[in-house]
């Protein structure tokens, strides 16, 4: 189970990894990414059944370069073109590989935790502060969605495929907008009133242990072993 280690040590691992993945062109560096990424999901505790939605969601937008990068235009007609299609292949492999340590590694992890963690690795203040506010009301803005569509479900609105139902969603989407404005500023009013100064202070501090050293260790000679695979294969 890797929901125990230190958020820092998680991070760093799961940064390094993906720019060694996007470094590996060669076949067995990408099947060893691929690996290592279903080896930490193996490793997680996740489900097939939690991990599928968001596995999907990425390889949705996978399709576009299949559908795209192994064709080319010869004579007014598509043809299939190898390394367009190997250059899709490469994209989707180191894509999932990614995705699939990143959720091992972090999904047990709160989001209040991570960007703990990330404050330690000294990024700007403003940009934690951006991530902790859009992780707080992203929920908010799920939660005034539901509302809304539940108004409209009461009052019979049924959605169709034709113009009333966009202008209906289009004035939803800005519905949301205005009342999230609204939200925001009466927030930031609060905040200010309570001394915020753009700046949220860290009370409690993580604990390195050994086996957050071993973990790293152990990923940190792995990683290398992938790397130099890469270089000297």
């Amino acid at each position: 189970m890797l929901t125990g280690f230190d958020p820092r040590a998680k991070l760093l691992i799961a940064f390094l990894f993906s720019i060694i993945t996007v470094l590996t062109n060669n076949k067995p560096g990408l099947g060893a990414c691929l690996v290592t990424g279903l080896a930490g999901f193996a490793l997680s505790g996740l489900t097939w059944r939690r991990l599928a939605p968001r596995l999907a969601a990425v390889n949705f937008f996978l399709i576009l370069t299949w559908l795209t990068l192994p064709w080319q235009l010869t004579g007014g007609y598509p043809h299939f073109y190898p390394p367009g299609a190997w250059l899709a292949l490469l994209i989707t492999v180191k894509a999932n590989a990614i995705f699939l340590l990143w959720m091992s590694l972090l999904a047990g992890s709160p989001a209040s935790d991570l960007l703990h963690a990330l404050a330690h690795f000294h990024l700007p203040d403003k940009l934690l502060a951006l991530f902790f506010l859009f992780e707080r009301y992203i929920y908010l803005l799920s939660d005034e969605y539901r509302r809304l569509r539940a108004a409209m479900d009461v009052r019979g609105f049924q959605p169709r495929l034709n113009q009333r139902t966009l202008r209906v969603f289009s004035q939803l989407a800005g519905a949301i907008l205005v009342r999230g404005f609204d939200r925001s500023q009466r927030v930031y009013q609060a905040m200010l009133c309570r001394g915020f100064k753009g700046t949220f202070y860290l009370i409690s501090h993580f604990h390195w242990s050994g086996r957050d050293s071993r973990l790293l260790l152990a990923s940190l000679l792995w990683l290398s072993a992938l790397l130099g695979w890469e270089i000297f294969a």
